[in-house]
């Protein structure tokens, strides 16, 4: 397993790459935290014979972190640009929260040539913001700007609410204190401006009619018990908006279910991969 930096024209990222000769699987961490948060996946996935590329989006963890550039756009452009410099063929791209973001901006500005799969896990999409013609949104806007006030006024006590929302379910933690700590450890990793912008992008952003570009065979992965992104308001519209995608519920699983419901989102990644 390799973990370097490649520059890609603009911007240069950590990436983390195990090598090998197995199908690629290409991994987009959540918000705000680092590529360290696709740890369950890329050991198991790793495991299974699969060559699997993780790395840190610009502005978080150790890639680059510029002044500005933080646009779906550009988070999709770097993704396709480190596909193509890695020379990766018929990989399956596998977001989570955020990440699923950069996978709809990737299909409706690249298409889905070089790619074979995508998988969406505890998606946001397809539209945050409640109001403006969304009915279906989850997050009214009064709450949306109190929330990014707060990442200003006091990024340690966000990150501490926001992660506790993550990984809990009816208020009970479901990770460990070790595990706890790691995820704070890793959002303080992100620089502010990235943070808040990232943090308006994906609460402002409508990808109700982008979804349908999705044009390659789709998993969704979402916990029935996710505070953080509410699986009506996301995942079973982003599986309507998707033509043929496939809807998987995990029952009692919070936002962070790629950790705290590891083996079943690994299980189904990899049946879902090997088809």
């Amino acid at each position: 397993m390799q973990q370097h930096s490649i520059t890609l024209d603009d911007i240069t990222l950590n990436v983390q790459d195990t090598g090998g000769g197995g199908p690629p699987v290409v991994l987009i961490h959540p918000w705000p935290m680092t590529l360290a948060a696709c740890k369950p996946q890329i050991s198991a996935l790793m495991a299974a014979g699969y060559r699997v590329i993780s790395y840190d989006r610009r502005g978080f963890g150790d890639s680059e972190k510029p002044a500005a550039g933080y646009d779906w756009d550009s988070f999709a452009t770097d993704l396709v640009k480190l596909i193509v410099s890695l020379r990766l063929t018929g990989a399956t791209l596998v977001g989570i929260g955020m990440g699923c973001g950069e996978i709809v901006q990737f299909f409706s500005r690249f298409g889905g040539a070089i790619v074979d799969k995508a998988v969406l896990i505890s998606t946001f999409t397809p539209f945050v913001l409640k109001g403006f013609g969304n009915p279906d949104g989850w997050l009214p806007l009064d709450e949306q700007e109190a929330m990014r006030q707060a990442l200003e006024d006091d990024r340690n006590a966000f990150f501490v609410d926001l992660v506790t929302r993550y990984y809990s379910v009816n208020g009970e933690l479901k990770i460990t204190d070790q595990q706890f700590r790691d995820a704070i450890r890793m959002c303080k990793f992100s620089d502010p401006t990235a943070a808040v912008e990232c943090f308006e992008r994906f609460c402002s952003r409508d990808f109700r009619r982008q979804l349908a570009d999705i044009n390659k065979p789709t998993l969704i992965i979402h916990g029935d018990s996710d505070a953080f992104s509410p699986c009506p308001n996301t995942a079973t519209l982003t599986q309507e908006l998707i033509p043929g995608s496939q809807l998987v519920v995990l029952e009692g699983a919070p936002h962070g279910c790629n950790l705290t419901h590891a083996d079943e989102v690994n299980a189904l990644l990899i049946d879902f991969i090997s088809r």
